[in-house]
C-alpha cells in the first residue's frame, strides 16, 4: 500500500493559485468520484480550506498515482502543469507490512 498527500498551502502558493484549486463542499462528491476513476488511485480524501488543499491518497502505484492527481489538479484549476507544479508539495509513505 502506498500512501501519499498532494497539496498546497498559504505558505507554498499565492492566493490566486489557491482560489483556483479551492474545492467547495458542494463539489466534493464530483471531485472524489473523478479522482477515484483514475486507475492507480484506490482511496482518496480531500481537505480544502481557504488556506490549503490537501488530497490524501492510497495508491496501487505511487508514480502513476501522483501523476494522475497532478493531472486532476491541472484540469480542475485550468492552470498549465508547468505553472502549477512549483506550488505543490507531495508527501509519500510506503507501507511494506503484511496484514
Amino acid at each position: 500500500m502506498n500512501i501519499a498527500v498532494v497539496g498546497l498551502t498559504h505558505k507554498t502558493a499565492p492566493v490566486e493559485v489557491r482560489e483556483k484549486l479551492s474545492i467547495p463542499e458542494t463539489e466534493y462528491d464530483r471531485a472524489l468520484s473523478q479522482l477515484r476513476s483514475y486507475p492507480h488511485i484506490e482511496e482518496v480524501a480531500v481537505l480544502s480550506t481557504c488556506n490549503r488543499l490537501e488530497i490524501y491518497l492510497v495508491l496501487n502505484e505511487t508514480e502513476s498515482g501522483i501523476h494522475e492527481v497532478n493531472q486532476f489538479l491541472t484540469e480542475y484549476s485550468k492552470l498549465p502543469a508547468k505553472q502549477l507544479r512549483p506550488y505543490l508539495f507531495t508527501l509519500l509513505h510506503q507501507d511494506g507490512s503484511c496484514t
